[in-house]
């Protein structure tokens, strides 16, 4: 069978079966044409590459989250949900901690960046411990304002004005503790507010702090201890301080004189924010002077005063407004005056007895009485020199002045055994008698003066003595001499 008639009979073997070449061919060629093997090869490579391309896709578009403050990173996390949980605990952390809401003071943010351009992904513990190191908290805050200005920040309104009531409060309890006065006002002599704010969780104030501040111009504290030999003025020079500025620092200091060692001093001149002014009415006792008058009395000597009727000064109540300033007083006003009783004039006499003639020269005998005996004169006696004469009289007999004088000395003399003894100058120390050997007391006073034949004393044992008598010397320039020759003719 030839070629061409083999042919033909497939064909009519198919045509038989009622059917075509076409539908007994197979879905795809027996063959692969080329292109077809090309696209096939193709999609292996893309298959191959598909797990490559993801990763690089990953690295070059995806996003992370960079934690921010003020525009610095502090740390890097990778998921969203994750950064903004992160920052949610730090910020609820820290309101728990400081036991009040609180707001970053700057920008605090999860910031998208691409992956590319990001440091990796930080451990949160380290992120969240350098929020704590980095990031600064504002929060609500109640400034008390001086004339306007922010002076000093506390946590309530409530802390607020328990530090004005009680600035308030102490200066009308200073005030009240002066005896007889009522406070009538207390204020401040500034404008002074209270104003809701923010600051920083730093930037509150005690109750004692805000009031020292407000009260001193600031919260520093520096004393000095009083030493031995310690001056105001020594410790304001060592100090750099004028004197003026340390009073101003201590006005509890009203004598400088009066500091002790120990006592401590403050160094630090305040400068309030505020100033207190209180407004008192007063009540007080107040003397009225007694008037004096001097009556003449011919009787005593011109140095010699007696006061005959004793002074009593007058009594009033006095009331006065007074306006203080920081407890120092600015203004006073009399705002009534009520006498209680009058005051009693003082009556002094004073001596207008002309004196006598000093130093005549003419002396008396020194003992009255029978004039006593002579037992010793002046010169030398037992081995040593008697400096006057010795005129023995009955215990108690009267020593009278030689000549007129004023008394130098009126003592016990124990060192040369005069005992009881009286001097007396009869004109500018040139010539001087001494008595000695005198009963206790002695009628005169060193300063008064005597008459010639005035009793200056009494015969006496004192000293060293062997029976009553009376010592007598006279001194011409500090040089005894004998007193007989003042008594011519001998007795």
């Amino acid at each position: 069978m030839s070629g061409r008639g083999g042919t033909s009979l497939l064909a009519s073997s198919i045509a038989a079966r009622g059917g075509s070449i076409a539908q007994m061919l197979p879905d795809r060629p027996l063959v692969t044409p080329p292109r077809r093997r090309w696209l096939l090869g193709l999609l292996a490579v893309a298959v191959c590459l598909l797990p490559v391309a993801g990763i690089q896709y990953y690295r070059v578009l995806a996003s992370a989250y960079a934690i921010m403050y003020q525009g610095e990173t502090l740390g890097v996390i990778a998921d969203r949900s994750a950064a903004a949980a992160l920052l949610d605990t730090f910020l609820a952390e820290v309101a728990a901690e400081r036991g009040r809401p609180v707001a970053p003071a700057a920008t605090l943010a999860a910031v998208r960046v691409l992956r590319r351009t990001a440091p990796e992904p930080g451990d949160p513990v380290a992120i969240m411990a350098a929020l704590r190191d980095r990031v600064d908290f504002l929060t609500t805050a109640w400034a008390v304002t001086v004339d306007g200005a922010p002076a000093v920040f506390m946590p309530s309104r409530e802390d607020a004005e328990r530090v004005l009531s009680g600035i308030l409060d102490a200066a009308r309890e200073r005030s009240e503790a002066r005896q007889g006065t009522e406070v009538t006002a207390v204020r401040f002599r500034e404008q002074v507010g209270i104003l809701e704010t923010t600051t920083t969780l730093e930037g509150f104030y005690g109750v004692e702090e805000a009031t020292r501040i407000l009260l001193r111009g600031s919260d520093r504290v520096e004393t000095y201890t009083i030493r031995r030999d310690d001056s105001l003025w020594s410790i304001a020079t060592k100090h750099r301080m004028s004197m003026a500025d340390l009073r101003r620092a201590n006005p509890q200091i009203k004598d400088p004189t009066l500091i002790r060692p120990g006592d401590q001093l403050n160094l630090v001149v305040p400068h309030p924010y505020l100033n207190v002014e209180t407004e008192e009415v007063h009540n007080f006792i107040r003397q009225i002077p007694f008037a004096r008058e001097v009556i003449l009395d011919p009787e005593r000597w011109p140095h010699e005063t007696h006061v005959r009727e004793r002074g009593v000064p007058g009594r009033e109540q006095v009331t006065v407004a007074i306006v203080r300033l920081n407890d120092e007083e600015q203004s006073r006003k009399i705002l009534e005056v009520e006498p209680i009783s009058a005051p009693v004039t003082q009556i002094t006499l004073r001596g207008s007895r002309r004196y006598p003639q000093l130093g005549t020269g003419n002396f008396v005998w020194p003992v009255g009485g029978d004039g006593g005996r002579l037992t010793s004169p002046f010169g030398r006696r037992w081995g040593g020199f008697h400096l006057g004469m010795d005129i023995a009289a009955p215990y108690g007999t009267p020593v009278l002045a030689a000549d007129s004088g004023t008394v130098i000395d009126a003592s016990f003399r124990g060192r040369r055994g005069y005992g009881w003894t009286v001097m007396i100058d009869h004109g500018g120390g040139t010539v001087v008698t001494l008595y000695a050997h005198l009963t206790s007391p002695i009628p005169v006073r060193v300063g008064q003066v005597v008459e010639k034949g005035q009793i200056v004393g009494y015969v006496g044992l004192s000293g060293r003595t062997t029976g009553p008598h009376l010592h007598f010397e006279v001194r011409i320039d500090g040089r005894p001499v004998d007193p007989i020759a003042y008594y011519p003719p001998i007795r």
